[in-house]
């Protein structure tokens, strides 16, 4: 047996037994698939890893992507020649009880594999910037840097202290039209003060999240107090993460205005430019003009000062720390499964059927999909029409590929029925739990008081866990059904004679 180029001896051993074994699991390549992704992906890694990037400046991992993309694409085109050497559906092999199963399941784990590759460079960089970079010392910089701008600008900026009434309503209430919309300043109050504003609780919540000093008159009504901005470097996602507290308007104020002792301007300068140099790559604010020409007061007190480089900087450091956050993590990682999934099916239908009744699915499939979607949109269907209408497709087709599979010739439209079939089982859990949730919550959706209470995020993490059960029953169902169903009906299919 000829070697493989890299690979060991244990290699050609386990290539070996498979093909005098298991040759139906040797054919799906799945021991060198394996061995060959971890040696591509400790390349990669090291690779990414050794060239020099900085963390300041804007990613260009989007290059990285396309080009690993292209890459995988050459690996499924290569993956699929050795395909082509043998199949022992085909030929009749020796097939062994759950092969169907394994195979199908390596289809599947050649292509996770493949596809997890384009993970990689923006893992490598957001590492990269992890060890030059923490979160709490981002900010405690930011909190430095403001104080120290702050004291600096105290005799050019004059702060203010602004005053809104807030009155909490309900959200149906009839809010009256405000007399005037400008501040005037209250001597009672030390500040400028202008008519209420009302708000919905659930506004309320960013109010509280943002302000920085809030005072209750009772129940429904309170203080906001304001302050002059003073977070002249501020990166919401750094904030966000951070355990270290950022200080807000009024704790710069508090700092620098109430201390009435003169301030060395060059002394802090140095102390600023000491900091800030940390977060300074050297491009020029030049294409940010508006920045420098400002209407803010403040724009022009500190254009010198290179905030625009310091602020863009922080920001790129955020995202590549926090690219896998929230929902990022959950969509990339569902969308190389599905991609993988979806993949894996039309490998299995082409290992199964003839290559004329494999592209005729696809066709068929297409032209489906382009005369439902021209019908639903003449015919305005909602969400539940169109989940229900594939709903009826999956049965139609299953129905229609098991009473006409056992005839005496073997049908292309059968085939075509039994290809679609198989296809859509996995997505059919999932479209009947949306179809559910279209049929019985629908209404809720046009209720305001459901939308902006409690209730609307409870919900909404409800469907998600449903979503998530459906798609893992989904993958068992068509794992049963390959071993079960779809065996016996490839089997007959394929056996009987060309009509």
């Amino acid at each position: 047996m000829p070697k493989r180029p890299l690979a060991p001896r244990i290699i050609n051993q386990i290539d070996d037994y498979l093909l005098k074994n298991r040759p139906d699991t040797w054919t799906t390549r799945i021991h060198l698939m394996a061995y060959y992704w971890l040696i591509f992906s400790l390349g990669l890694s090291l690779l990414c890893f050794v060239i020099p990037d900085n963390p300041l400046r804007d990613s260009h991992v989007a290059f990285w992507i396309v080009a690993q993309v292209v890459l995988v694409i050459v690996a499924i085109v290569v993956w699929m020649v050795y395909l082509f050497r043998f199949n022992t559906f085909k030929t009749f092999g020796t097939v062994y009880p759950g092969d169907r199963i394994k195979t199908y399941f390596f289809y599947f784990l050649s292509l996770v594999l493949m596809c997890s590759t384009v993970f990689i460079p923006p893992v490598i960089e957001t590492y990269k910037t992890m060890i030059r970079y923490s979160t709490e010392q981002v900010v405690e910089d930011m909190n430095n840097m403001n104080v120290l701008l702050a004291r600096i600008l105290k005799e050019d900026i004059e702060a203010e202290i602004v005053v809104d009434t807030i009155i909490v309503v309900d959200y149906n209430t009839y809010i009256p039209p405000s007399s005037s919309s400008a501040y005037t300043y209250d001597d009672s109050l030390g500040a400028y003060v202008k008519a209420p504003i009302y708000l919905s609780r659930e506004e309320l919540k960013w109010t509280l999240n943002e302000e920085d000093s809030i005072v209750w008159l009772n129940n429904n009504k309170l203080l906001r107090y304001t302050t002059t901005n003073f977070q002249f470097i501020n990166d919401y996602t750094i904030k966000e993460h951070s355990d270290t507290k950022t200080l807000r308007n009024f704790d710069i104020y508090n700092l620098v205005y109430k201390n009435k002792f003169p301030e060395e301007k060059a002394k802090l300068e140095r102390e600023f430019n000491a900091i800030a140099d940390k977060y300074r790559t050297g491009d020029s604010d030049d294409d940010y003009s508006y920045w420098n020409n400002s209407i803010d007061p403040t724009g022009a007190l500190t254009s010198s000062y290179g905030l625009w480089e310091i602020n863009h900087s922080i920001d790129n450091v955020g995202d590549r720390l926090y690219r896998w956050e929230d929902e990022s993590l959950a969509i990339s990682i569902r969308s190389a499964l599905y991609i993988s999934l979806f993949l894996s099916l039309c490998v299995f239908i082409f290992r199964h059927c003839t290559v004329k009744t494999f592209f005729l699915s696809i066709l068929t499939g297409i032209l489906i999909a382009i005369i439902s979607g021209i019908i639903m949109v003449l015919l305005d269907f909602q969400e539940e029409g169109v989940l229900g209408a594939l709903i009826v497709y999956f049965v139609f087709f299953l129905v229609f590929a098991l009473c006409t599979v056992q005839q005496k010739v073997r049908s292309v439209f059968s085939g075509i029925a039994l290809n679609l079939a198989v296809v859509m089982t996995p997505f059919f859990p999932i479209i009947c739990v949306a179809c559910y949730h279209e049929l019985n919550h629908s209404n809720l959706f046009y209720d305001p008081d459901y939308l902006m209470g409690p209730g609307s995020e409870h919900y909404k993490s409800t469907y998600m866990l449903h979503l998530q059960i459906a798609e893992i029953f989904g993958f068992i169902i068509l794992l049963i059904m390959i071993e079960t169903v779809y065996k016996w009906m490839f089997r007959k299919w394929y056996a009987a004679p060309v009509e």
